[in-house]
């Protein structure tokens, strides 16, 4: 007799994407039709200084808002409201907010209102910004059914909302501000589309994220590979993910504001110390990468969500973006004019997110030149006297053609740039006392004079290069050794 096969276990579906970009604007201005709403996100009770997110939670977390809202499905059993006031918001704490909040939840569940069972309510009273993220998508959800079902209050524009003004209030405004003129209106036109881009591809790079994040939590839970190894893989995600989540908030925030009112330069000033969590990821892409590969048998378990050969792609996310950023902002200020108030902060915050952007590369290079430290240590045997453990960490690699005294042909030259020593093939170079650019961009010739000293000769020799870039970089390495 056949035994019976055990059936094999169900595969679990991937999570969705996260919107964690949830337009907090449009949810203020769909739940200001309803009355207790409209009464509190016009007061802005939480002194938030007009954050539409901070407005949301503050009133989110008083339950009776969101039962007001539900109850326009016309349910057979209503969901009991009480009376707020934007005063109510001090005691959004309160057991009785919680069970409301909770009976709210509850209600959605049984409607199968999208993400509702999988949300706690202890989530919206944590720091971490992904709980009041994940209640907008419920919250957006049920508009969604109201909206279907035709019994959505009618809409208005609310005034006190923060957020982007309609596009004839922002025209009319520019008009009355300054005379009409062709370009201003060109400028303007670009203005407004390059915030759009910068809002969507915020959306969409922290969606992607939160993917990756989803993925680590499922590898970590099914035991997919060993700590040490999700360790190198996803190094320090999740406070990446947690520092991006609050900054794409206030960046889109920032942007919805009118041009006047926007403060985006002070938010990339003081968010420039929150920005170091990139480092440690961005100078962790290429382990992680040399992991995926020795696991990647492993990581097939969850083909389903991410398959492992496009890993390497959610990995240098964080870098490209962080390196978009600066341009962003450059545009941004070329279509922003002089008398905008703020402009000054604009550039400030130009100047933040370069060096952010500086330190992320740098670090992101030593990490690199340290592994072609050990592949030298490795593969050389006669170091020349040279003690490799005297010479400090590997600054620079990369090859040359190079010609010393009257030598007239050049020859080509691993070369690596030591903190205290420059390797030229098996040559030992001290006591630097000059190095010059000769090149001649016209004719496309770049190069590096470098003189230096043995005893009393002074030795000069040229390093032909590939590139403008790649003089400078050592030209610049070189002078501050």
């Amino acid at each position: 007799m056949r035994s019976a096969t055990p059936s094999p276990q169900p595969v679990p579906p991937p999570p969705p994407p996260p919107d964690a970009g949830c337009d907090y604007p449009a949810l203020v201005e769909a739940l200001s039709e309803f009355p207790q709403f409209s009464c509190l996100l016009s007061a802005d009770p939480s002194g938030g200084g007009g954050d539409p997110a901070t407005l949301l939670r503050s009133s989110f977390r008083l339950g009776d808002p969101l039962c007001e809202v539900f109850n326009h499905l016309n349910p057979s059993a209503p969901l009991p409201v009480a009376d707020v006031s934007p005063t109510a918001a001090d005691a959004a704490t309160d057991a009785s907010c919680v069970e409301s909040l909770s009976r709210f939840l509850d209600a959605c569940r049984a409607e199968d209102i999208p993400g509702a069972a999988d949300l706690d309510p202890a989530e919206l009273y944590s720091d971490d910004p992904l709980g009041l993220a994940k209640l907008g998508r419920v919250v957006l959800a049920l508009l969604a059914r109201i909206e279907s079902a035709g019994l959505m209050p009618p809409r208005a524009p609310l005034p006190s909302l923060v957020g982007a003004p309609p596009a004839a209030a922002t025209d009319a405004a520019v008009a009355a501000e300054s005379p009409s003129r062709p370009d201003d209106d060109v400028a303007a036109r670009n203005r407004r589309r390059l915030v759009q881009e910068m809002i969507d591809t915020e959306r969409a790079y922290l969606a992607a994220m939160e993917q990756l994040l989803d993925y680590s939590l499922v590898c970590a839970r099914d035991s997919v590979l060993t700590p040490e190894a999700a360790r190198a893989v996803f190094a320090n995600l999740s406070d990446l993910v947690v520092f991006q989540r609050r900054f794409s908030i206030q960046m889109e925030a920032a942007l919805s504001a009118a041009e006047s009112e926007q403060r985006l330069g002070q938010l990339f000033v003081r968010s420039e110390a929150g920005f170091s969590v990139y480092s440690g990821f961005c100078s962790n892409v290429q382990r992680a990468m040399t992991t995926v590969r020795q696991e990647e048998d492993a990581l097939m378990r969850l083909s389903h969500l991410i398959h492992p050969s496009q890993l390497q792609s959610y990995f240098i996310k964080p870098v490209q973006r962080v390196c978009k950023y600066p341009l962003l902002l450059q545009e941004l200020i070329k279509l922003t004019e002089s008398r905008v108030p703020h402009i000054d902060e604009l550039r400030d915050g130009l100047a933040a997110i370069k060096r952010v952007a500086e330190k992320v590369n740098e670090e992101e290079r030593l990490r690199d030149m340290e592994g072609v430290r050990q592949e030298l240590i490795d593969r050389i045997d006669d170091w020349k006297n040279c003690d490799i453990e005297q010479i400090g960490a590997l600054l620079l690699a990369d090859k040359f053609f190079m010609r010393s005294g009257s030598r007239e042909e050049a020859q080509e030259f691993h070369t690596f740039l030591f903190e205290r020593t420059l390797l030229k093939g098996n040559i030992r170079l001290r006591n630097i006392d000059l190095v010059e650019d000769i090149s001649r961009i016209p004719q496309n010739a770049f190069a590096l004079r470098i003189t230096w000293s043995e005893g009393v000769a002074s030795i000069p020799f040229i390093m032909n290069g590939r590139s403008i870039d790649q003089i400078q970089l050592w030209k610049d390495r070189l002078e501050r050794q």
